[in-house]
C-alpha cells in the first residue's frame, strides 16, 4: 500500500513509504513530526483514529513523550488524546512541557 508520505522520511532507514505504517521505525515517526507537513501527519492521524491503541498509536506515543520538543508533538498529543476518549486533552499540557517534568 503507498502512503503520501515524503520519501525523505525515510532518509537514514532501512524502509520506505510502500511499507505498511505499523512497520516504518521509531525514526521516521520522529523525523515526520520535526520535518514533516500536515500531508505527512494526516497519515498518522488517520491511523491513530482508526486504531487508538494500536501499535502506530502507541509507537506515536511515545515519540511524543520522549520529543516534546519537536514541531508538531503538541499536535499528536491532541490527536491521540482525543481519539483515546480523553474529554480533558485540551486542558492538559504536553508532557515535557510541565515546569518538573521528568523524561521517561
Amino acid at each position: 500500500m503507498s502512503h503520501v508520505i515524503s520519501p525523505l522520511m525515510f532518509r537514514n532507514v532501512s524502509a520506505s513509504p510502500d511499507d505498511p505504517i505499523s512497520t516504518w521505525p521509531y525514526e521516521v515517526y520522529a523525523a515526520t513530526l520535526q520535518y514533516g507537513n500536515i500531508f505527512d501527519w494526516r497519515i498518522f492521524a488517520n491511523e491513530i483514529r482508526r486504531d487508538p491503541w494500536g501499535e502506530v498509536a502507541d509507537l506515536m506515543d511515545s515519540v511524543v513523550h520522549e520529543l516534546p520538543n519537536l514541531d508538531a508533538s503538541q499536535l499528536f498529543f491532541l490527536i491521540l488524546g482525543q481519539a483515546r476518549g480523553d474529554e480533558a486533552i485540551f486542558t492538559k499540557s504536553l508532557p515535557g512541557r510541565q515546569k518538573g517534568y521528568e523524561a521517561w
